[in-house]
């Protein structure tokens, strides 16, 4: 389905009518009206509470096909990489702590998503299954 943009000239929020610009249909404060806006807040909604599930003593257990493992699955699909830069790269895009990033991969090792390969030079390398 193509999208066709309209040439908006004032929010369409009911009871706003600020004006717009660039043709977009809603004003700055009513961006969450988008449909697109509102999928990406819940999304991340969804991640925050799995990441909490995760953190939280004593840990929840992993969803495999939930939002973190496929974080996860798209780190070691662009590249094989050691568990500590996956560590690091979860840390900073997911804001999940070292020890939480362990668990998710052993956590996905025991269901054969992942295989985690003998040491290297740099620690054990994370693979596809």
């Amino acid at each position: 389905m193509a999208y066709h943009r309209q040439a908006f000239t004032h929010c369409q929020t009911a009871g706003c009518g600020r004006e717009t610009r660039d043709a977009k249909p809603h004003c700055p404060d009513h961006l969450g009206a988008i449909p697109y806006v509102r999928a990406v807040r819940a999304q991340l909604a969804a991640y925050k509470q799995e990441a909490e599930c995760l953190s939280a003593d004593p840990p929840g257990r992993l969803d495999q096909s939930g939002l973190i493992a496929r974080e996860v699955i798209a780190h070691v699909v662009r590249m094989p990489m050691t568990i500590s830069r996956l560590k690091l790269e979860l840390r900073s895009a997911a804001k999940l702590s070292a020890p939480t990033v362990e668990r998710v991969v052993r956590a996905m090792e025991r269901a054969g998503r992942i295989h985690i390969t003998g040491c290297v030079r740099d620690g054990a390398m994370v693979v596809l299954a």
